[in-house]
């Protein structure tokens, strides 16, 4: 009888181990699962609702990663100053990050830590479009509700996730955009032909790039791409790729990097004396320090951006405030990464507002159902936030859009469109 007991007492330690040794470091995502995370009881003053944001705080894009969390804290601060989620009793916003480092299968692993350890209730991020291909199966796993920022691949909202939206613009708009701009420049008088396509080989480079060369050839368009060329990422020497742009017959060339890479390619462009205009696609470009880094070799190039302070007449007031008060605190103006970043907590606390709820499908829907026209969420230069389908995608803003600005004695002043460019900014050419 005594072993009997016994028996049954080791067989329940062992079951019980097998429990306590499941670890959630290295999640399976290639099938669905029922887990959601925790539902929050009925909110009462003083609760906070969790959002996990995931970003690289550390490693090559480092930089990146703290503009986008200083964005996140500012509309976080906003929106808690202001009595936070009245529909949920005055709720407040609590921010959880996780260091991804620019890796994506690192982001996995944090990822799901945010869900099951962080129990955050919904998730921001990832910045890298290679990051928000691994992370984004986590968070649908896991039904989570999930607005990227800053990861524009196509590719990562056309599997038809429920769970994953994304607000700000894409590859394929970014081509539309910078293709439509290429093509009105024969209004000044400037005939474009000839496009040469340079980019780093991360999934965000070859995304973009792929997207402009293949509306390139359109009907609609008709340019030829003369050089297609990729590069390592974070290379330390651009000398053989500028030789094969000096010669590719390029009427323009359009570049997709980072910060880094964006400065080296500038530089080795000055120092080989190539004079082709130079019409960046976003990235590094975009970052708040490139103009100043990179001088006078940036002088009267084009650059795609989400955001610009010369977009801030056309605004209501409270924009200038509020740009004002985040250069203050940080040291800059609001820019691409920023203005998404911040942008993706607003539409956050507008579905939470109408969702009245912290229940994730009713979160999630909620999200779906987004159409916002005013307020503080519109810091971009959109009509408006609404998700539907786009060029196959789901879940994507239907009213993301781009801007072109032009280096002008030192400053990013917007030329395209006519409609955002101040009235008395002219583009510039160089012959």
């Amino acid at each position: 009888m005594k072993r009997k007991y016994l028996y049954i007492f080791v067989s329940l330690i062992l079951v019980f181990s097998m429990f306590v040794g499941c670890s959630p470091a290295d999640p399976d995502t290639s099938e669905p699962s029922n887990q959601t995370n925790p539902v929050s009881e009925p909110a009462e003053n003083g609760d906070t609702f969790k959002v996990g944001a995931i970003l690289p705080l550390s490693g090559a894009n480092a930089h990146e990663g703290e503009v986008c969390q200083n964005a996140m804290e500012f509309a976080k601060d906003k929106i808690n100053e202001a009595g936070g989620i009245a529909a949920l009793g005055g709720m407040k916003l609590e921010i959880v990050y996780g260091d991804h480092q620019a890796n994506a299968q690192t982001a996995i692993t944090e990822t799901e830590r945010l869900i099951v350890n962080e129990n955050v209730q919904a998730l921001l991020g990832p910045y890298n479009s290679a990051v928000g291909y691994t992370t984004a199966p986590v968070a649908e796993k896991y039904k989570t509700p999930y607005l990227l920022n800053n990861s524009v691949a196509d590719d990562i909202l056309k599997q038809g996730y429920k769970w994953v939206f994304r607000a700000n613009q894409t590859s394929s708009s970014n081509a539309v955009d910078q293709l439509s701009f290429l093509t009105e420049l024969s209004d000044y008088g400037h005939e474009i032909k000839n496009i040469a396509l340079v980019y780093e080989n991360t999934e965000w480079g070859a995304s973009a790039a792929e997207a402009i060369k293949d509306f390139a050839a359109t009907d609609e368009y008709d340019f030829e791409v003369v050089l297609f060329e990729s590069y390592p990422a974070n290379t330390p020497d651009m000398t053989s790729l500028i030789i094969k742009l000096k010669n590719s017959g390029a009427d323009v060339v359009i570049p997709e990097s980072y910060l880094n890479d964006a400065l080296l390619f500038m530089k080795t462009m000055e120092e080989m004396e190539v004079n082709i205009p130079v019409f960046a696609g976003g990235g590094g470009f975009t970052d708040p320090g490139f103009v100043s880094q990179a001088g006078d070799t940036a002088e009267n190039m084009f650059i795609l951006m989400a955001w610009s302070t010369d977009i801030l007449e056309k605004k209501p007031e409270w924009a200038t405030e509020f740009n004002d008060e985040f250069k203050e605190k940080y040291g800059y103006d609001f820019a691409e990464l920023s203005s998404n970043s911040y942008q993706n907590v607003w539409v956050l606390a507008d579905a939470l507002e109408r969702a009245g709820s912290t229940e994730p499908e009713e979160v999630r829907q909620a999200i779906e159902e987004t159409d916002i026209t005013d307020g503080y969420a519109l810091i971009n230069p959109y009509q408006g936030i609404k998700f539907g389908e786009v060029r196959g995608m789901t879940n994507q803003n239907i009213y993301a859009q781009m801007l072109v600005s032009q280096v002008q004695d030192g400053e990013l002043r917007v030329v395209w469109p006519a409609e955002l460019s101040p009235d008395d900014v002219d583009l510039r050419w160089n012959d």
